[in-house]
């Protein structure tokens, strides 16, 4: 009878904790239902968690954009950078209030009596080269710098008594493009409005081709490009980009295109310092500067090409997102000090390109897709091809030795800098460019382009305490001099004979 009464008392005993066990595992699922059913909840969650970067990058944008440049006191080139970095929503200030800078462009814009846009016999151009940092410093620069404003072909501009159009300048590049002149801004403009396998003649009968520009460009020297080679190293990662965009293979010279932007993207993260900036001296080896003024251009010209160069998944690497950490940086903890308009704005367009690849703005997905006009007619060459080259060789002609007429001062362009408290700063562009020619000897001159003379060097300037830069002790000796690296080899852009 024991026997029999402990085996029930022991049955019982384990359906009651069988029953027990069963209750507390519904109560722990009834518990962790909400967070299986809220797997979305939790992803947005982790979403909406701000990166440290994109807030510091969109603070840099933020504040450099406080930054305002007057109609008719700030020369075309400089408001063109400007449009450059912010596109439409770029402002200067004219009068007293401010206009939208591409709407300011387009209505008759003038600097000194003179259009910023001419008419000519096969459409419409820039104005050309006449002084420093004033019109066009290089052949078709304002175009290719309103093609990262996405103006369509048939966008009208008014100059003098006559309208034209984005397309009426684009036939002119055709037209006017020749092997004297540099190839590096007509490149990165008509790539943009021309499919990749264009063909055309221009006005001396001679046949181009994006191709032909594309290998043009690859087999420069990269150091002998403007701003260290950057901008020709930034058209060609923008021509491969649309080739590739159209869906057609990189073969031949676009092949070879291809492997110079990844060669250099390369040797950029080789010679990157310690601190996240990139090369005080471009790609000829690892240096560091203190600064401001060597930092913004040499960094800032360096990551606007790599954030056109690189594949999206390497946007977010450890070296580059170091690099725009420093850039941004720079421009927050310097936001009250005067710059010169050309390193500021492409360094906070490197940034502007580097916040819309990395996190693309709601409003681009909503956006209407902009009407384009027809592709601008190609003109057959005429019979007077021949005059025609020999006025354009005299318009070209050679840097002539500096003389009393060449001496005189450039114009003046000084920058009115605006901070977020209300005060202004002044700073003139053009101090420096006055004695250019007088520098240059006349036996070194070479029969360059107009744009040789737009080549600005940049020497380093005394250690500013301001900036608050921290040298690491790995660029710096203990007697706190600058510690020299080693040049990184780069090989030929030309390959060598056989």
């Amino acid at each position: 009878m024991k026997q029999q009464q402990q085996s029930v008392i022991a049955a019982v005993f384990g359906i009651i904790l069988s029953l027990a066990l069963v209750s507390s595992v519904s109560a722990k699922d009834q518990e962790s239902k909400p967070v299986s059913q809220g797997k979305n909840a939790k992803q947005t969650g982790e979403a909406s968690k701000a990166d440290p970067l994109r807030d510091q990058v969109d603070e840099a944008i933020k504040i450099t954009s406080k930054r305002i440049l007057t109609a008719n006191v700030h020369t075309p080139w400089q408001i063109l950078h400007g449009i450059l970095a912010l596109r439409h929503d770029f402002q200067v200030k004219k009068g007293d209030k401010k206009v939208s800078a591409i709407e300011w462009l387009s209505n008759d814009a003038t600097f000194g009596g003179q259009p910023v846009f001419q008419i000519t016999k096969y459409g419409a151009q820039g104005h050309p080269y006449t002084r420093d940092y004033v019109f066009e410093g290089h052949p078709n620069q304002f175009l290719a710098i309103l093609t990262m404003s996405n103006l369509p072909l048939d966008f009208e501009m008014t100059t003098g008594a006559k309208k034209i159009t984005i397309a009426d300048v684009v036939k002119n590049s055709k037209m006017d493009i020749n092997s004297r002149e540099e190839i590096t801004w007509s490149l990165w403009a008509l790539s943009h409005y021309l499919p990749s396998n264009s063909r055309w003649h221009n006005k001396y009968g001679e046949s181009w081709s994006i191709e032909r520009l594309v290998q043009i460009q690859t087999q420069q020297k990269v150091t002998e490009g403007a701003c260290g080679g950057t901008h020709g190293l930034f058209a060609l990662a923008y021509a491969r980009n649309k080739h590739i965009e159209s869906g057609r293979p990189l073969r031949g010279v676009w092949y070879e295109a291809h492997r110079k932007v990844k060669r250099y993207v390369e040797t950029a993260r080789w010679s990157q310092n310690y601190d996240g900036s990139f090369s005080a001296s471009f790609f000829e080896g690892r240096r560091f500067a203190r600064d401001f003024a060597t930092r913004i251009e040499t960094s800032g010209h360096i990551l606007e090409f790599l954030v056109m160069a690189v594949p999206h998944d390497r946007l977010s690497e450890d070296w580059m997102r170091r690099g725009v950490a420093a850039v941004s940086r720079e421009l927050i903890e310097n936001r009250k000090r005067s710059a010169k308009c050309g390193p500021l704005y492409h360094a906070l367009h490197g940034l502007v390109l580097y916040r819309d690849r990395m996190y693309p703005p709601e409003q681009l997905a909503k956006r209407e897709p902009i009407k384009t006009a027809k592709k601008p007619q190609e003109t057959k060459p005429t019979a007077k091809a021949t005059s025609e080259k020999s006025e354009s060789t005299t318009k070209t002609s050679p840097t002539k030795p500096a003389t009393k007429a060449d001496s005189k001062p450039a114009a003046k362009t000084t920058e009115v800098t605006e901070t977020s408290d209300g005060k202004k700063t002044e700073q003139t562009d053009a101090k420096a460019s006055a004695s250019k020619s007088a520098a240059k000897s006349p036996s070194k001159a070479t029969p360059k382009s107009r744009t040789a003379k737009m080549k600005v060097r940049v020497s380093n300037a005394k250690t500013d305490s301001a900036a608050k830069i921290k040298a690491t002790p790995a660029n710096l000796k203990t007697d706190g001099t600058e510690k020299k690296f080693e040049k990184p080899v780069i090989k030929s852009d030309k390959p060598k004979a056989s």
